[in-house]
């Protein structure tokens, strides 16, 4: 019935068995908005663990600016929209897996790095650039914002 800030238990019982389970309870999401949108790699054809971007991000809020609210505990969609080659870069989570969800934080940000794969490139001294969308949806429907258009520009380590 209300905003907390710790999960709301559900408590079932049954014939003496009984199961709790947590759930969160967090804001309707009004606008997804780009939070760190653009950025570069200097990528490494010999040094592979440098070929991981900073994390592209976006910032869920409910209500309007000033008086807006982080938007907490809910999924945002990333997807590779544009890149030279299909095999070029990945989207990865802060662990370095493959992912393409990630949850707001306390601050309504979601965000994914990409691994980069120079292999793929056109050449060894290649510029190149990863477009990727960021999409909530609320009830089936696109939150206003989205997508969000976040851009990795991709250069060659001098």
């Amino acid at each position: 019935d209300s905003l907390r800030s710790t999960p709301a238990r559900i408590i079932a019982s049954v014939a003496g068995l009984q199961a709790i389970q947590t759930v969160n309870v967090t804001l309707r999401p009004d606008l997804l908005a780009p939070e760190h949108a653009f950025d570069s790699l200097s990528y490494s054809l010999l040094d592979s663990t440098l070929n991981v971007s900073p994390q592209l991000s976006v910032k869920l809020t409910h209500g309007v600016a000033p008086n807006d609210t982080a938007v907490t505990t809910y999924i945002v969609s990333f997807a590779i929209v544009s890149q030279s080659d299909p095999r070029l870069g990945e989207l990865v989570n802060d662990a370095g897996k493959p992912s393409m969800v990630d949850t707001t934080d306390t601050n309504g940000i979601a965000g994914r790095a990409i691994r980069l794969h120079p292999l793929f490139l056109s050449s060894g001294n290649a510029v190149d650039s990863i477009i990727v969308n960021a999409t909530a949806k609320y009830r089936g429907a696109q939150v206003s914002g989205s997508p969000v258009r976040l851009v990795l520009k991709v250069k060659p380590r001098s």
